[in-house]
Parts: C-alpha cells; sequence; structure tokens
C-alpha cells in the first residue's frame, strides 16, 4: 500500500528538512578527509598526526550507541540539534587549538556530534518520509558518505596553506547554523 503523496506546502518543508540532513550529513563525512589532507602541513610535532585524524573516526563508533538510546529518551529534534552544536563546537575547538592534545580533544568533540548527525538523520527520516520513498533516502545518504572523501581530499587539497587551513573548517559553523535554523523551523519530532 502506497503512502499518500504530501501537499504542495508539506512537499516543500520536506524538501528543505532532507537537503539540511543531506547538508549536515555532508559536512560530517567531509570532515575526516580535510583534517586527514591537512594534517602535514600543520604538525610541528610529527607524533600526533596520525591521533589528530584517527579520533574522529572511533568517536563516531562508540556515540552512535548512546545516541541511538537518546532518541529513545528524548526528542529527536532536540537531540539531533545538539549533536550539530556538538559537531561545530569541536570544529571550533581543534581549528584554534593552541597545541596537539587540544587539537586531539577537538577532534573526539567533533566526532562525537557527527555520531548524532549520522544517526539523528536517520531517525528523522524515518519519522518524516514516507516509506515508498524511505530507501531512497537512505541511499542518498550512503552515496553522500561515499562522495565526501573524495570531495574533502580537493578542498583539503586547497587548503593545505598554513595560514588559511582553517577555513576549510570554519564554513562548518555558518553552514551549521543555517541548517540548524531551518531544522527547528520545520521538523515536527
Amino acid at each position: 500500500m502506497s503512502a499518500q503523496p504530501p501537499s504542495l506546502q508539506d512537499n516543500h518543508r520536506l524538501q528543505v528538512v532532507v537537503a539540511a540532513l543531506f547538508l549536515a550529513l555532508f559536512l560530517a563525512a567531509i570532515d575526516q578527509t580535510i583534517v586527514r589532507t591537512v594534517a602535514p602541513t600543520l604538525a610541528t610535532d610529527t607524533r600526533y598526526i596520525d591521533l589528530w585524524t584517527v579520533t574522529f573516526v572511533p568517536m563516531i563508533g562508540v556515540f552512535r550507541i548512546l545516541y541511538s538510546h537518546l532518541h529513545s529518551l528524548f526528542s529527536i529534534k532536540i537531540v539531533y540539534l545538539l549533536a550539530i552544536r556538538l559537531f561545530e563546537l569541536g570544529s571550533v575547538i581543534y581549528t584554534t587549538a593552541p597545541n596537539s592534545i587540544t587539537m586531539m580533544l577537538g577532534r573526539a568533540i567533533a566526532g562525537a556530534g557527527a555520531a548524532g548527525i549520522c544517526t539523528g538523520g536517520i531517525e528523522i527520516i524515518k519519522k518524516i518520509i514516507p516509506p515508498d520513498y524511505f530507501l531512497s533516502c537512505i541511499g542518498i545518504m550512503l552515496a553522500i558518505l561515499s562522495f565526501a572523501p573524495v570531495v574533502g581530499i580537493f578542498i583539503g587539497s586547497a587548503f593545505t596553506d598554513r595560514s588559511i587551513w582553517q577555513w576549510s573548517v570554519y564554513v562548518n559553523l555558518p553552514l551549521g547554523s543555517l541548517i540548524m535554523y531551518y531544522l527547528g523551523m520545520c521538523i515536527p519530532c
């Protein structure tokens, strides 16, 4: 049995929400590759380069479980918006870090936020997308996760100059705020 197509107003709202979810996922997915690309040019102490770049991914794995539980206890919308804010906070910390330890801490915080972006996006899509379109949205999310690392290499390479590499991450802040605004206004759950 097929779901009723949404009205024009609902369709526009769905499109805005899905586009914002996809953009948030893209920002979280691209982050790892950008930092991996610029890290060798930043290192004054090369012992920590791998820790800068790999701190992010394990945090995603660990925090996905926590976010799944949080989504069952609290509003998915609130948890998702907090995850975006956590990702942005981590981004600010590691781009302004005075030393390697602070950079690793920022990467860990950003990874914890990215976990919420990944799991929360799926939870929101499950709630707002008609069942006929759910698998298509998941397929697009997987395509974004596959495509983002390729784009991240090019963006990271463009910003490898020591003085401007932070701008490759600072773009997360206005985009993340814009995403939070639209999702805060449009998501009912």
